[in-house]
């Protein structure tokens, strides 16, 4: 997760996407309603459905779509998921007000929206940091998905995952405050030692009586979740690639570089 976050928004034509949480670009679209005939049920895409509309394209009852929308048909056929499928005879068919879908450019998955709401998926899920370890992960995860439900208990499980992250990073103390003083005096910069202690202050606050009441911020619980994502790309990441260039250096100039340092004060 290199580029910076950007939260879904009715606003915006680009941002991360909800399914699969890339920075991309966003194509709106109008919704449409047309009504059927009485007693007809609601259309789904089912394996039959896509059976029954391949038969009928084979038929020449009607016209052949591109082979890439075919196979695009068969991948969604049964899936629980929004998608749009080209027809052409609308005519008479009402734009539905207030309600808007946008198409991810790098997935192909559609979000829809409720006037500026985001209802499907449910919740703006901030996707995890690519190198963020597997344990803190499914903590992390579990954080985002609630955290339009529950701002509160989103930032209680980002303290959570936050600690897991420390034992990950080989700190030796069980309070996080405490793990949080290793990694100073390991070397941790401040700006990212302030993030740090941001999201145990705050991740605190939310189950305990405090000054900070997270009962209703969900700015904030977001925010927590981002600096959780930069917090990996910090102190995992950074050092991963660093360590990956002072690697490629020659043997003999990595000792030299070593001594220098070993006559250091």
């Amino acid at each position: 997760m290199t580029a910076r976050y950007s939260e879904p928004s009715i606003d915006k034509s680009e941002f991360n996407c909800p399914h699969c949480g890339v920075r991309a670009t966003q194509h709106w679209h109008n919704l449409f309603q047309e009504r059927g005939e009485k007693g007809e049920r609601p259309a789904r895409h089912t394996k039959e459905s896509a059976d029954e509309l391949l038969a009928k394209i084979r038929q020449k009852e009607v016209s052949e779509p591109p082979e890439p929308m075919v196979k695009e048909l068969y991948r969604r056929a049964g899936r629980e998921t929004f998608f749009g499928w080209p027809k052409k005879d609308l005519f008479g068919a009402r734009i539905v007000w207030n309600i808007n879908a946008a198409e991810c450019n790098h997935c192909g998955d559609i979000s829809i929206w409720l006037y500026s709401q985001m209802i499907y998926p449910s919740g703006s899920e901030i996707p995890a940091h690519d190198d963020m370890p597997r344990a803190v992960r499914e903590t992390f995860t579990e954080a985002a998905k609630i955290v339009s439900a529950s701002p509160r208990a989103s930032a209680a499980l980002a303290r959570l995952a936050l600690q897991e992250l420390c034992k990950e990073l080989d700190c030796k103390k069980d309070q996080l405050h405490e793990q949080i003083g290793e990694l100073v005096a390991k070397g941790l910069s401040p700006d990212i030692q302030k993030m740090l202690d941001s999201v145990r202050v705050i991740g605190n606050n939310a189950v305990h009586p405090g000054e900070i009441n997270m009962k209703d911020d969900e700015p904030t619980a977001r925010f927590i979740l981002v600096c959780m994502n930069r917090i990996v790309q910090r102190l995992i990441t950074e050092r991963v690639e660093v360590d990956a260039l002072y690697n490629l250096l020659p043997e003999g100039a990595r000792k030299a570089i070593e001594k220098r340092d070993a006559k250091q004060p």
